[in-house]
């Protein structure tokens, strides 16, 4: 009788194992964890290898260049037990409309994972630009969703190749007397840049920015070290066109300009005391060089002495 006990006990095991495989999860797919998310958060950045200085999280040129969108849930470790799919909802942080569009309307985070992220571009030129995932799948209660930082969506963003030694000017290949933009800016780089490449961009001018009504804003983004001084400092020559800059002597212009990443341009530029310095006479190590400056064709070509990478518009 004993043999008969235990092929009854195989044919048992034999029957459950179908039961176990089927009731187990997908192949692949990542166990649900038992911590609820309560919220998520955005985070938007760009890749910008062997650029240095006041380098923002997104630099991007309109409709081009490619922008990392991360999505988090929280708290730490949270994950939802089925797909979850986010609108993206555009607006910008200074008011009003924005101008254009993300590349993608929605993502979809899959089940099981705490995080995930997704390649957009955004189509136009804009200041302020913020990004706010809206859970569109049966949120918890109380969910929240916190926005990624505002950003610039830039005209134009040209890379140069720099580094260190050489004498370098950026930014020519877009600058000059048939560029079509109001504003531009070239530098001229007596010793090169401490990083390997340097950057000039142009972008919107809009209220929350300070900028004058009319104009663009124009960067230069680059590492510089202790390079330059107030003696032998670093030249922008910001270029404005005739058709807004074409009228009164040279030294009747300013340029508002910020150090900053982003942000209001909160600095106007002095006068050097000197050609070919950045020295103002009041202490600080930037200047606008009226002695240097001039016209071409009409266009005013302002120059602005300075140690550091800029953001200014004229």
């Amino acid at each position: 009788m004993a043999p008969r006990r235990l092929t009854g006990a195989l044919v048992a095991l034999w029957c459950l194992l179908p039961f176990v495989l089927l009731s187990g999860p997908a192949s692949g797919a990542p166990p649900a964890s038992s911590v609820k998310p309560t919220g998520v958060v955005a985070t938007m950045a760009t890749t910008q290898p062997g650029v240095g200085g006041a380098l923002p999280a997104v630099l991007a040129q309109a409709g081009v260049t490619p922008i990392t969108l991360t999505l988090t849930l929280e708290p730490a470790g949270s994950t939802f037990p089925q797909d979850a799919t986010f609108a993206l909802d555009v607006s910008l942080a200074g008011g009003g409309t924005p101008a254009g569009d993300l590349s993608r309307d929605a993502v979809v985070l899959p089940r099981g994972e705490t995080s995930g992220s997704w390649t957009v571009t955004y189509s136009a030129v804009d200041n302020g630009v913020v990004v706010t995932p809206r859970m569109t799948t049966r949120p918890p209660k109380d969910f929240t969703s916190t926005p990624a930082a505002p950003f610039q969506s830039l005209k134009r963003v040209t890379t140069t190749q720099a580094g260190p030694g050489a004498a370098v000017t950026v930014g020519t290949e877009t600058c000059g007397p048939a560029s079509t933009d109001v504003a531009c800016a070239t530098v001229f780089l007596s010793q090169g840049s401490t990083s390997a490449l340097a950057v000039t961009t142009v972008g919107a001018c809009t209220p929350d920015l300070g900028c004058p009504e009319g104009s663009e804003v124009v960067g230069f983004i680059a590492d510089l070290g202790t390079t330059y001084t107030r003696e032998a400092p670093a030249q922008i020559t910001i270029r404005c066109d005739a058709s807004r800059c074409g009228n009164g002597g040279v030294n009747s212009y300013v340029v508002h300009m910020s150090f900053e990443a982003d942000g209001p341009l909160d600095i106007v530029s002095q006068p050097c005391i000197a050609k070919g310095v950045a020295d103002d006479g009041q202490g600080h190590d930037f200047c606008t060089d009226y002695v240097s400056s001039t016209r071409d064709g009409g266009d005013l070509l302002l120059v602005v002495n300075v140690l550091h990478d800029y953001r200014g518009a004229v």
